[in-house]
């Protein structure tokens, strides 16, 4: 008895010694998964915190402030918001209208009748419309940017990062042309975001192993105003294919915002972009690309136009920049057309574009875009309420006659200054040449040709 009393005692302490060990093991493991969970956050913690801290000396610069306002419709500022929705829905129903007799009708007209709108790189036909198989998904995509916004506004103990929330949601969707789709939704909407956004954008599309996010880097590095993006959408460029950027970098090179030549040149040293010298010495035989030039107009007779940048008031211009829903709704991805004196929905909202039920109201198709603009801002508006003060400007290039005034005005300009004058966009592809080839050669292209004996080498090239 005493013997069987003792087995049963020392079997039972094993089985507890067993318990025991087993537990301790849970504990240690539970820790050791609790300590990773802390420190992914605390990591992601000081990763938003960052980014967050880059924006407080984020600021456009002043000059875009003076750029001239392209509007489709003068509305008075102190327009009541009954009134504002009632020329806005007669202005549908006329473009509807005009569309079901011709496609894009309204807009062909509209381009008779607006000078000032002539100029602006309008696409039509097929040029400005999504494929059905796109245009679904890209519907899909722009929720799941509401989404992560949301989330990082409801966010308390971990911070959400959107961008990266964004595309991690994404890719674990099942659904077709993601990558096309998922670009178009994050750029769009995260273009004119503050600065943490812009640059997690450069960032996430880096990985991204896509045409499009090849283009979408080249444009942050042209034209983005703060050099912590542009830095990180050089990066991204980095062994990138070079025929799928090229002409973005040269578009900046010419472009008639100098700031944006400026970036263009630097983006082009950075990347080593010894194979772009021939079109940069080349470029250095061409006009100030914001000076007249003379063209043939429509008639046929010689004028002389310009090109300029001008900008979109976002909220403002839906029905010039996209063509109004249709009746079938089927693959169009709808947004709301705010009316000046109703507050008009936030990001987050269903209403803002690409929700799954159509707004109550006039809405715009964002999946037939007529106007892409190479850049967007947000600017200060005066007098704005109820709509915020800072509103999203789009900024494109218009090419617009000019009068024999502003023409002599010009000649008079160009002799103030002298024959040796150079443009601001020259100055920025001397230095990128200078740089890329550790020469000076001079001011014109044929004494850089002649430094660098690029006229062998194109004969050589031929044969």
């Amino acid at each position: 008895m005493a013997q069987r009393w003792g087995n049963f005692s020392e079997n039972r302490t094993i089985r507890w010694l067993i318990v025991g060990a087993a537990g301790y093991s849970l504990v240690l493991v539970a820790c050791f998964l609790t300590t990773l969970a802390v420190s992914s956050w605390t990591a992601q913690d000081a990763k938003v915190a960052e980014r967050r801290a880059t924006d407080t000396d984020s600021k456009p610069p002043q000059e875009l402030l003076q750029v001239p306002n392209v509007d489709l419709m003068q509305l008075p500022p102190n327009v009541q918001a009954q009134q504002a929705k009632q020329q806005i829905t007669q202005l549908v129903g006329t473009i509807r209208q005009k569309n079901q007799q011709q496609q894009d009708g309204y807009l062909i007209a509209l381009l008779q009748e607006r000078p000032d709108l002539a100029g602006l790189p309008f696409q039509m036909g097929g040029a400005c419309r999504m494929n059905a198989g796109v245009s679904t998904s890209f519907g899909l995509a722009v929720g799941m940017v509401r989404d992560s916004i949301a989330r990082e506004q409801q966010s308390i103990v971990t911070p959400v990062e959107p961008v990266s929330d964004y595309w991690h949601h994404l890719s674990q969707s099942p659904i077709p042309n993601r990558d096309e789709a998922g670009i178009a939704a994050l750029t769009q909407i995260m273009g004119p975001e503050k600065t943490s956004r812009r640059q997690a954008v450069a960032e996430q599309l880096a990985n991204v192993s896509h045409p499009k996010a090849t283009r979408a880097l080249a444009k942050q590095a042209v034209f983005d105003y703060d050099r912590r993006v542009r830095v990180a959408a050089i990066e991204g460029l980095k062994n990138r294919p070079r025929d799928e950027y090229t002409d973005i970098l040269m578009q900046g090179v010419r472009y008639p915002w100098p700031a944006a030549a400026a970036f263009a040149s630097q983006a082009i040293v950075k990347l080593e972009r010894r194979d772009m010298v021939p079109q940069l010495v080349a470029f250095l035989d061409e006009a100030d690309p914001r000076d007249p030039f003379e063209a043939k107009g429509e008639d046929g007779e010689c004028e002389f136009k310009v090109r300029e940048l001008v900008k979109v008031n976002h909220h403002r211009n839906c029905l010039m920049c996209h063509a109004p829903t249709t009746t079938a709704k089927q693959d169009e991805v709808p947004g709301l057309v705010p009316s000046p004196g109703e507050a008009f929905a936030p990001p987050t909202s269903k209403d803002a574009y690409g929700g799954d039920i159509p707004p109550e109201g006039p809405a715009i198709r964002a999946d037939v875009t007529y106007l892409r603009q190479d850049f967007s801002v947000m600017q200060p508006v005066a007098n704005a309420a109820p709509w915020p003060e800072m509103q999203r400007f789009d900024f494109l290039v218009r090419t617009r006659t000019i009068n024999d005034v502003e023409l002599a005005d010009h000649v008079q300009k160009q002799k103030a200054r002298g024959q040796n004058h150079l443009s601001e966009n020259h100055k920025a592809a001397l230095a990128a040449l200078r740089q890329l080839t550790g020469r000076d050669a001079g001011t014109t292209a044929a004494a850089w040709r002649s430094a660098l004996n690029l006229d062998a080498q194109a004969r050589a090239d031929k044969q």
